[in-house]
């Protein structure tokens, strides 16, 4: 009984894990799909800076988002 209770905790759990990362690969790909090659470049450029390393599309997503949201 207890291996089943834990087996159903273990697999819930890999089941939210699973939906947080589809969520953080929909994220970054759909507010990339939305950017300008600009905006990408930019964002890009200034990741670049801050960490001198290549950013990933994920941190770019992220940084453009962050600053530019509607006022």
């Amino acid at each position: 009984m207890k291996h089943r209770i834990i087996l159903a905790i273990a697999a819930t759990l890999a089941l939210m894990l699973l939906m947080g990362w589809a969520g953080e690969c929909d994220y970054t790909e759909q507010t990339i799909l939305h950017m300008s090659q600009h905006d990408y470049d930019k964002a890009r450029q200034a990741l670049i800076e801050i960490n001198n390393a290549e950013p990933t599309d994920s941190q770019i997503a992220h940084w453009w988002t962050e600053h530019n949201r509607k006022r």
